[in-house]
């Protein structure tokens, strides 16, 4: 196995051993954040929604919307994809 692959594969396994939350879109009005729901939690979630929307000079974010990223998979599986307000 090359070095490039072996690497590519261990930084894949850290970020999901990290369990964060990611965040798709920031337009300065709304941020959506996926995360994880068997490796984070809807704190982590809000919380980087709330960094995200200070990076867009509004102070807090107030969720709009959480619905399923992938309903096909078990619900232990299911990554979960919240939209918020900036305010």
């Amino acid at each position: 196995m090359s070095y490039r692959l072996r690497a590519t594969m261990l930084a894949a396994a850290m970020l999901s051993i990290a369990g964060c939350a990611t965040v798709l879109s920031n337009d300065g009005e709304t941020v959506t954040v996926d995360w994880d729901q068997s490796m984070s939690s809807k704190e982590r979630a809000l919380k980087t929604a709330v960094e995200s929307c200070r990076e867009a000079g509004k102070q807090t974010a107030v969720e709009l919307k959480d619905v399923s990223a992938n309903p096909n998979m078990p619900a232990w599986m299911v990554k979960r994809r919240v939209t918020y307000r900036c305010e």
